[in-house]
């Protein structure tokens, strides 16, 4: 799956869980972050399994450097999209870990007369889950089980689980399905991650809908 791919998806997951936000609607705080000032520094807090070094190079925003200015790099001043994919860079690296439930906090702060800005980052990395048993429910065609289990043999139990192999075995899954005459099959996965444990089960749960069979 490419990381374009990822990324989308990650945008998906964000809607279903708290999102970030800016830590002022202030009307003038706005006009000064659309005025697109220079990214002075950027402070990270509350990683513990990455540094903060290793946010920071994750992050779409860039601090201001010599190169960065010869280059004219864009990421090094506050841009209208800066929020949301910093949000998403970081919960893309966090979600290949296992840390299905992360938090992102960013907030922008004025430095020096307003010219340039402090980027302040907060994040909160819950608990990290590793795959617990895995099951196939729901209603589909019993002699495909061997096939549907095949790919979702790279899931090893103890792992960390990562987010975007989940989505991609659910996706070959439904592809075995409409190679066998399901093409409106829907393969939904469940990982049960309302527990206090960091091994969370995960259920596929399929539903094969009608099997189509060749016209003329």
């Amino acid at each position: 799956m490419s990381r374009q791919a990822c990324l989308l998806i990650i945008g998906v997951f964000m809607s279903m869980v708290a999102s970030s936000s800016r830590a002022s609607d202030d009307r003038d705080h706005l006009r000064w972050e659309r005025s697109k000032p220079i990214i002075d520094s950027i402070a990270v807090e509350g990683c513990q399994f990455f540094s903060p070094g290793e946010v920071r190079n994750q992050m779409y925003s860039k601090q201001r450097s010599f190169w960065g200015w010869l280059k004219g790099d864009r990421r090094t001043r506050l841009q209208r999209e800066t929020l949301s994919r910093d949000t998403l860079e970081i919960k893309y690296m966090y979600l290949l870990e296992g840390f299905l439930g992360v938090q992102v906090h960013e907030s922008f702060t004025k430095l020096s007369k307003g010219s340039t800005a402090l980027i302040e980052v907060r994040i909160d990395e819950g608990t990290r889950f590793v795959y617990g048993k895995k099951t196939i429910t729901g209603d589909y065609d019993p002699t495909l089980d061997f096939h549907l289990n095949k790919r979702l043999a790279h899931l090893k139990e103890g792992e960390p689980i990562n987010y975007f192999e989940v989505r991609a075995a659910s996706f070959e899954m439904k592809t075995v399905l409409a190679n066998s005459g399901y093409p409106y099959a829907t393969v939904v996965p469940r990982v049960d991650t309302v527990t206090d444990q960091s091994v969370a089960p995960i259920r596929f749960v399929v539903n094969a809908d009608s099997l189509v069979h060749y016209g003329d």
